[in-house]
């Protein structure tokens, strides 16, 4: 028998800078080149950005939500 216990199971993706573990509902999501990344809030995904300029990466700038 399975036991319900009231929570649902929603889809987590890990932050691209801090690694923390975010639900996908409320990730922040930045294009990589073919693939796409996720941030767990704007700051991460602005520092992410910063680093991408400061490498010189075209990738860097591109934000889907």
């Amino acid at each position: 028998m399975t036991e319900d216990t009231g929570a649902s199971a929603e889809a987590t993706v890990s932050c691209a800078m801090c690694r923390a573990e975010v639900p996908l509902s409320v990730a922040v999501a930045g294009e990589a080149g073919d693939y796409v990344r996720y941030f767990c809030g704007l700051d991460c995904f602005a520092a992410w950005r910063k680093q991408g300029v400061a490498q010189g990466s075209a990738d860097a700038g591109k934000h889907r939500e």
